[in-house]
């Protein structure tokens, strides 16, 4: 079994108890999930902005995570509007009188009605039917409606801007090899963030931009804790992968060093209309 070093340094990023023995673990995933809104959510929310969330009174937040965009879309539809949250597991959306929570397998359920704005983040790249699952989604909207996609574009081999180590850009690097095979093998397309652009319009959206996004981080700071806990989550299938264990350990000790200084995983954020 991989074993992953955990640094005793006061930028120590603990697992929590309920993480031993249950895989990715309630506690992981509940981190996972703050490091991404810390993150993303800022220029998410520009993003929707831009796609008209703020006249939308019928709006679907597909795999909603932890539920932060969902309740800010509930903020925005006014009393007599909707927000329908879905996800795998909804249990980490609170409550809101204006959130519809669903346990929904975006794959196989149908859509719970027409929308005026949908938004999708970190989700269709990891669907191998990713392109089946978007028709679904433009046949979801209203006339006038948005279609929101949002991805990881696959560049954590380039990130490193400042760094006490300097063997830091390879540890990225192999970071980077091992984690596109981790992905491929999965089903997950790393390249889905820029083909977006492309399956929007083949789907018949109209209006279609797209903005890249990323900003820099420290070690033990929300950007560099994000990798550093899918690196722990995928221990097993990194080091199989072909990233040695040794450069495994090294890589999470050195994202908690407030000395190292990274761009974060850029954002990919695509846009698209449904003609009236």
């Amino acid at each position: 079994m991989t074993t992953i070093d955990e640094p005793t340094s006061q930028y120590a990023f603990r697992d929590r108890p309920s993480d031993a023995g249950a895989g990715i673990g309630a506690g992981r995933h509940r981190e996972l999930l703050e490091q991404l809104t810390t993150q993303l959510d800022p220029f998410t929310r520009r993003r929707l902005d831009r796609a008209g969330a703020r006249t939308a009174t019928r709006c679907l937040e597909v795999g909603a995570g932890a539920g932060t965009i969902a309740h800010w879309l509930a903020s925005l539809v006014g009393p007599n509007g909707r927000v329908v949250a879905t996800d795998l597991d909804p249990s980490h959306i609170p409550p809101h009188p204006r959130i519809t929570s669903l346990t929904h397998d975006i794959t196989r359920d149908s859509l719970p009605g027409q929308f005026d704005l949908i938004h999708a983040r970190l989700v269709l790249a990891h669907l191998p039917t990713r392109h089946q699952v978007l028709d679904r989604l433009v046949q979801a909207l209203t006339p006038g409606g948005a279609l929101v996609v949002e991805e990881f574009d696959a560049s954590w081999d380039r990130c490193v801007l400042d760094s006490p180590d300097p063997d830091a850009d390879r540890l990225f690097t192999a970071y980077h090899h091992a984690l596109l095979a981790v992905l491929v093998a999965a089903g997950a397309d790393p390249g889905w963030g820029r083909n977006t652009h492309r399956a929007l319009r083949q789907a018949g959206l109209t209006q279609v931009e797209a903005e890249f996004w990323s900003c820099t981080w420290h070690g033990g700071q929300a950007g560099c804790l994000l990798p550093r806990t899918a690196a722990g989550q995928l221990a097993e299938q990194l080091t199989s992968a072909g990233m040695p264990v040794e450069d495994l350990n090294r890589f999470r000790n050195l994202l908690l060093d407030p000395r190292l200084v990274i761009h974060g995983n850029t954002a990919v954020s695509t846009i698209g209309h449904l003609p009236r």
